[in-house]
């Protein structure tokens, strides 16, 4: 006969994270997105959820990790119109190519 687990036992797993303690199998939590963005020109500035990154040269080698779901992404550069947008990241890497048209004279 197999007992089940105490509720201070379940208690413990769930708060360290541990869901497959309990659960016997694969946690339920996502691993996180990874988002490379590859920008033309290469110095355009990549924001995400409204926060600086870095400047596209960094994260077109070394994607940002996030969580998985939704997030707004924008690019600009001086000289150049920006661009945003909307992105739904799933768990893994996504890359994304962002090409910023110039200013007209």
């Amino acid at each position: 006969m197999m007992r089940r687990p105490s509720r201070i036992v379940l208690a413990l797993a769930l708060a360290s994270g541990c869901v497959e303690c309990y659960a016997g199998g694969a946690s339920t939590v996502d691993p996180p997105a990874h988002l490379r963005v590859v920008t033309v020109p290469e110095q355009a500035r990549v924001r995400v959820d409204e926060e600086t990154v870095l400047d596209g040269r960094v994260t077109s080698v070394e994607p940002v990790r996030l969580r998985v779901g939704a997030h707004q992404l924008s690019v600009e550069a001086e000289g150049y119109f920006p661009h945003d947008m909307t992105l739904e990241l799933p768990s893994g890497e996504t890359t994304v190519e962002i090409r910023l048209r110039p200013l007209p004279p």
